[in-house]
């Protein structure tokens, strides 16, 4: 998954996240790209938690999904 500087997914990655739930302050996302894949959810985390606005990140290869 590659991400802009600006914190933006590439064109043509999008349709690979889904969006499960979101609410003020909260979201959930499916990402099928993290299953069973430990590096790519550890470098989604890191880059995400860099984003201003962003305070925590949890990506977990086993669920696939993003909180």
């Amino acid at each position: 998954m590659r991400m802009r500087a600006d914190c933006e997914l590439t064109e043509g990655e999008a349709a690979a996240v889904e969006v499960i739930h979101q609410m003020p302050g909260r979201a959930r996302f499916r990402v099928p790209a993290l299953r069973k894949d430990r590096r790519t959810a550890f470098f989604l985390q890191r880059e995400l938690e860099e984003c201003p606005g962003i305070r925590q990140v949890e990506a977990s290869p086993a669920t696939a999904k993003v909180l």
